[in-house]
């Protein structure tokens, strides 16, 4: 076969407008000419790894035999037909088979856009049938710092879709009571929406949107184009979030990547009241409908490959095996701010950077280095989206993180005095890994305090004095007192107000007590509070940071201590308390955590009451089976003792009864 020589990408009758657009802070297109497992030969006969593997489509690799092998059959049967094929027939009952209940009947379209549209057309039909046609609008979740996506807010652009730019119940309610008689369907990406550069959602924000839907009988699109087939662990992402959806859509990860199609999985609820339309009713919305023989043969071979290789069992494996490359290579990296990782997927997101070189910020930076490293990567604004393919090796996956790493050690900012190109360039200094620990608790009054000031108190004894940070308390009247013993328990002579800069008086959660008190509180207060922590004689110093409330209350009008904690990128102290019920709270907050992709570094029961009850000397063992970490230590009940004896003696238990070398190593990483 002749090879193809594609022509000069700077002069070219290929139009790709929406590439062209941003052609001046990408890097070069990568033209690909040949493509085999992970990797990709662009013209000039360069590898390239594929971080996303299309984008999440090419789930087993590039060139699979068996799904080649199965489009060169089908063309020896039929390849294109206005007729409906039996490939499709079978791919349609295929599909229902392994669908979550009660997804029964299925629209074949296109393309993944196209089953999104498709969907929504059926939603509007759906309100037709029960006589509210005004309902045309949809509901979707988009961040303010992600890209606008085509795919969702283009889809029937008459229809104005409402967008909510949070993960956030109170503004999903507030939109939803807002639009609610305009509204026909609401898009979730369930689990994880990687258009927002892999966002995590939150379980209760989905068990609310699905109570809602039902209350008000607006239809729930579960968007499936990235999460679905095994990228989470499970087949559909829905299926682990115990979504029920109406109506289901997935594009080309359908056919492993190998062909354009796009999947409808249709409730029989809303079959029953869309089939009984009349068939000029059913015109309007059009639907895109395709089923060429060519693309179901693919996609028939792509599950044939799920049951051939067992993959949904192995896949648990695969995502341990990313988990501990993502902290090996590139966790504690100072231009990381936060990673986020569920299942097969990781959002890696850059430190926001002022400083740019030749008018480039660190995030296209990363993308330059990592192609020049035969490494393509894919950018969500500020966040490095992977996806690879589910048959992905360990050695792959370890190479494709250090080459990551690799690319953002070479993307720090540099400078020149002089912009003459015979000028030096000069380096600015690499900034110190964030030093410190955020000590979390999987409920109110587990004993986060204590364990803080056992923490302060232990360190200021060894001579490495530790800045304690509570950065907003509640129920002061008018002193912190948590905060004030925090401070007490660390020896230094701090002010009160660099402690704990926004206390507030009403015994209630930070953002209701703000709201109470007619203040403003963001998130983007309590970070800036933390990293101004440090005095100026003392830039260097590791700090302390303890939250307010369990792991989800709520800190601010949108956000919880969870989003605090994936904002700091500090390590994660998680305080639970040993008694009856820490099991569940315990592994919940821990699955929360690793669903935003956190890990806490240490893990510490404490006994609050003194009670002996047989729980106690079981729940660590059980913790441990349920989430695989191992407690460093039982804090025991301790009776108060004057404040300065007391913060001794907590250093002292601390030390007697946990291993502190996590909590030393998180402190003091470089020591």
């Amino acid at each position: 076969m002749p090879r193809i020589q594609p022509p000069d990408p700077s002069f070219s009758s290929l139009w790709f407008p929406g590439a062209l657009k941003t052609a001046s802070s990408e890097p070069k297109f990568l033209i690909a000419d040949r493509a085999s497992g992970i990797e990709i030969l662009d013209a000039n006969g360069r590898h390239f790894v594929d971080a996303t593997s299309s984008l999440g489509s090419n789930i087993h690799g590039y060139r699979c035999a068996l799904i080649n092998q199965a489009i060169k059959d089908q063309l020896h049967r039929i390849a294109n037909t206005r007729y409906l094929s039996t490939t499709a027939h079978t791919l349609a009952d295929r599909l229902v088979a392994i669908a979550p209940a009660p997804l029964a009947h299925v629209v074949l379209a296109p393309s993944g856009p196209a089953a999104l549209e498709n969907s929504l057309a059926t939603a509007e039909r759906y309100q037709i049938a029960n006589r509210r046609p005004e309902r045309r609008s949809h509901l979707l979740f988009r961040l303010p710092s992600a890209p606008e996506s085509d795919a969702l807010t283009g889809s029937f652009s008459d229809r104005h879709p409402i967008v909510v730019d949070a993960f956030s119940i109170a503004l999903f309610n507030s939109a939803l009571d807002m639009h609610k008689d305009r509204l026909c369907a609401i898009v979730v990406e369930p689990a994880v929406s990687w258009r927002n550069g892999v966002q995590i959602f939150p379980s209760a924000l989905l068990a609310n949107i699905s109570q809602r839907c039902r209350e008000l009988d607006i239809l729930l699109i579960a968007d499936e184009s990235a999460s679905g087939f095994g990228r989470t662990g499970a087949m559909f992402a829905c299926e682990q979030e115990r979504l029920v959806p109406d109506l289901l859509c997935c594009g080309s990860v359908l056919t492993g990547g190998h062909l354009p199609l796009g999947a409808t999985l249709v409730s029989q609820a809303v079959f029953d009241r869309v089939d009984a339309l009349p068939a000029d009713a059913l015109k309007k919305p059009p639907l895109q409908v395709s089923a060429e023989p060519l693309a179901c043969a693919a996609a028939l071979a792509s599950l044939d490959i799920f049951e051939r290789d067992r993959i949904l069992p192995a896949i648990p494996g695969q995502i341990e095996v990313f988990r501990r490359a993502l902290d090996e290579f590139v966790a504690h990296s100072p231009e990381v701010l936060a990673i986020r990782q569920c299942g097969m997927m990781a959002g890696i997101e850059l430190q926001p950077d002022d400083a740019t070189v030749d008018g480039v910020g660190l995030a296209t930076r990363v993308l330059h280095h990592a192609r020049e490293g035969g490494l393509d990567l894919y950018l969500c604004g500020q966040t490095i989206v992977l996806m690879p393919p589910l048959m992905v090796s360990a050695a792959d996956l370890r190479r494709l993180l250090r080459s990551i790493a690799s690319a953002i050690s070479q993307s720090v900012a540099t400078t020149t005095n002089d912009r003459d190109a015979a000028a030096p360039a000069v380096r600015a200094p690499r900034p110190l890994r964030q030093r410190g620990l955020l000590v979390l608790g999987t409920d109110t009054n587990v004993g986060k305090t204590m364990i803080g000031r056992a923490i302060l108190r232990m360190a200021a004894r060894a001579g490495k004095p530790v800045i304690p940070v509570k950065p907003t308390e509640s129920g002061c009247d008018p002193t912190p007192v948590d905060a004030e013993a925090l401070r007490r328990a660390s020896r230094l002579d701090l002010p009160i107000e660099r402690v704990c800069p926004f206390p507030f008086s009403p015994p209630v959660a930070p953002a209701v007590a703000a709201e109470m008190t007619g203040q403003a509180l963001t998130l983007a207060h309590l970070v800036d509070a933390c990293k101004k922590a440090r005095p100026q004689i003392m830039p260097h110093q590791p700090i302390l940071v303890e939250s307010a409330g369990g792991l989800l209350s709520p800190l601010t009008a949108t956000e919880t201590n969870a989003d605090l904690a994936a904002k700091l990128g500090l390590p994660i102290l998680l305080v639970s308390r040993n008694g009856l019920g820490t099991i569940n709270h315990t592994a919940l907050c821990i699955g929360e955590l690793r669903r935003r992709g956190l890990n806490p570094a240490a893990l510490i029961l404490v006994d609050t009451d003194g009670k002996d009850t047989p729980d106690r000397g079981h729940n660590a063992r059980s913790i441990t089976s349920l989430t695989g970490i191992v407690p460093v230590g039982m804090f025991p009940y301790l009776q108060k003792n004057s404040a300065a004896d007391e913060d001794d003696a907590l250093a002292v238990a601390l030390e007697a009864s946990c291993d502190t070398s996590a909590i030393w190593q998180a402190l003091l990483p470089d020591s």
